[in-house]
């Protein structure tokens, strides 16, 4: 119910933090597949997963904490995150 809340009232309290965790998911996850595709950067696939995580949450903090139209659009891996695991705010 908070979250229909939110939608009503229009305020834009974040995800609580599963915007920063999801992108940082993500972001790692494409590293490492594209490392696994190129074939010379196969052993260097830490680096790759580090620099993707990292990538990834400066993606997450910006959905997390951002106001414009991108940062919402951004924050929805989060917002879904947050309804599976069904937190209250």
């Amino acid at each position: 119910m908070g979250f229909l809340t939110d939608i009503r009232s229009g305020r834009r309290g974040g995800a609580f933090g599963f915007a920063i965790f999801a992108w940082v998911i993500i972001g790692a996850g494409i590293a490492v597949a594209s490392a696994l595709l190129l074939p010379r950067f196969e052993d260097r696939i830490a680096i790759f997963a580090m620099i993707g995580g990292l990538l990834g949450m400066i993606v997450g903090f910006y959905a997390e904490w951002g106001t414009s139209k991108l940062a919402k659009l951004l924050a929805l891996p989060g917002t879904i995150l947050e309804l599976v695991k069904g937190v209250k705010p």
